[in-house]
């Protein structure tokens, strides 16, 4: 077997041109493909495990798998196959460098930064859960961050399928010799480090403890089993909101059933903490390559903020206007073409018109297990819908599709009305409409009741950006259950989002 040396040419194609890095399964190259005119990178199974059938076969086959799958956030592969006895893999070229260096040049990075890096992570590792694989090896040397911020997560299911290949071949002893100690690496779950195959739950896990280290550095990622518990991410590094300790926690849960239900789900927790890209686009010199790093939020951000103000003091002011006209409050008339409303007599006031507002107590998520849910659908924020403030909001998981993901009928947000009240309409504030929305009476949130109707009988309402008020027939309840049934476009996902949502009718 030939020695691989700067300048050789694999496949009568790809010159290599300097080492770039080195894994526990093989080499990376930086290359060029003169066929095409551009840098590529070229991974080299290392001697040891390429002259092992059971170990080539299943890196090329896995490759091939990997190759399918189409995500910004995942490396892209252009070709595989052997040569003099090496097997290789042809990506793209990531012009930055893996994420292990980032920490290892500017150490643990902001909270937003570290929010924003994880989301596009856990994109990918979605993207494969979806097509039925798993990661199984997820470290900082197989996420790449590129110059402009772009993360890229390689090595799709390469280790694991090795693991897979050779489970029954060899010894654990022998495994360690071709993947490394599992004792040693703390990015693997414990299921995997007792012997079981990897799953979705055991990318969560890695991805709990990467976020650790992006937090906090590397005190932060030593495995459980070698204390009681690892250290909350705050706990190494103050000034970390509690919240990031509470999504750590949860992702690194030492039951799989205890984790985040999906990547999706993580990602969904992190979006809301504060993902942002400004926080990593900033870059840093690395090797004569950049890299970024977390950054302050600039003056045009800030600028761009102010710039909001006069936007969010007319959206307001159009939301008092719009509850006054529903509420009775406000009427149309007089010289500015809106005006208070006259006194009402009393036959007025048993009028529909005459609804008031209805106090919500409280809000709570509904996800029922029985429907394919999770139980759990960011309880921790249901109050955000009720709390005054449209800058703020609960919102749904977010999900491969409108339907969400084939995985359930619906999600919703039920409201406590604090006892027996006639509603006639529910007013809903989303940042971001164009989700479907049943309206279900019943204490408890019952989803497969009958959903109120409107006066032309419809049942189903599409709430818009901004506010939407949904007049229903008079129906005596003690709670309101918001049933989602079809979600919005999202960041490349779906999902509903709901800023304030007020009840109108008659208390009591």
């Amino acid at each position: 077997m030939e020695a691989i040396a700067p300048e050789q040419t694999l496949a009568s194609r790809y010159v290599l041109r300097r080492e770039i890095g080195e894994g526990r399964l093989s080499t990376v190259w930086a290359a060029e493909d003169p066929t095409l005119a551009r840098t590529v990178a070229v991974k080299i199974l290392h001697d040891d495990s390429a002259r092992d059938p059971l170990v080539r076969d299943a890196f090329l086959r896995q490759a091939t798998a990997g190759g399918r799958l189409a995500h910004p956030n995942l490396l892209a592969l252009y070709d595989a196959g052997t040569q003099d006895g090496h097997a290789y893999l042809v990506t793209e070229y990531v012009r930055g460098g893996p994420l292990g260096m980032l920490l290892e040049e500017r150490g643990p990075v902001s909270p937003a930064a570290a929010a924003e890096i994880m989301c596009e992570v856990l994109a990918a590792l979605s993207c494969a859960h979806e097509a039925g694989l798993v990661h199984g090896d997820l470290s900082p040397t197989n996420v790449l961050v590129g110059a402009e911020g772009h993360v890229k997560v390689g090595d799709v299911g390469l280790a694991e399928a090795i693991r897979a290949a050779t489970r029954e071949e060899r010894t654990g002893a022998e495994e360690g010799i071709a993947l490394g100690p599992p004792e040693g690496d703390p990015y693997r779950a414990p299921e995997q480090r007792r012997g079981e195959a990897a799953t979705p739950a055991s990318d969560v896990y890695a991805a709990g403890v990467l976020l650790a280290e992006l937090l906090a550095g590397p005190a932060c990622s030593a495995p459980q089993g070698r204390r009681k518990a690892p250290d909350p991410p705050s706990a190494i590094r103050p000034g970390i909101p509690k919240q990031f300790d509470q999504v750590v926690e949860r992702a690194r849960a030492e039951a799989p059933a205890d984790r985040f239900a999906s990547a999706d789900a993580m990602r969904a927790a992190l979006e809301r903490l504060g993902g942002d890209r400004p926080a990593i686009a900033a870059a840093t010199s690395m090797g004569g390559e950049t890299i970024p790093a977390a950054a302050v939020p600039s003056r045009r951000s800030a600028l761009r903020s102010w710039m909001l103000v006069p936007a969010i003091v007319v959206f307001l002011g159009a939301v008092a206007i719009v509850g006054g006209l529903v509420f009775g409050r406000l009427e149309v008339g007089g010289p500015l073409g809106i005006r208070a409303a006259a006194p009402k007599t009393p036959a007025q006031a048993g009028s529909p018109a005459a609804a008031v507002p209805i106090r919500v107590v409280a809000a709570r998520d509904v996800d029922p297990t029985s429907d394919g849910g999770d139980g759990s659908e960011h309880p921790e924020q249901t109050g955000l819908a009720i709390d005054g403030n449209p800058a703020t909001a609960w919102t749904t998981d977010h999900y491969a599709s409108a339907d969400f993901g084939n995985l359930k009928p619906g999600v919703g947000l039920w409201l406590d009305l604090g006892g027996q009240a006639t509603v006639r309409s529910v007013t809903i504030t989303t940042p971001a409409g164009g989700w479907t929305v049943e309206l279900i009476a019943g204490s408890p949130p019952d989803p497969r009741a009958e959903p109120m109707q409107d006066a032309s009988g419809r049942t189903d309402f599409t709430v818009a950006t901004g506010t939407t008020t949904i007049a229903v027939k008079p129906s005596r309840t003690e709670g309101v259950l918001l049933w989602i049934t079809r979600l919005a476009p999202d960041g490349g996902r779906f999902a509903a989002s709901v800023a304030e949502v007020s009840v109108a009718g008659t208390p009591g």
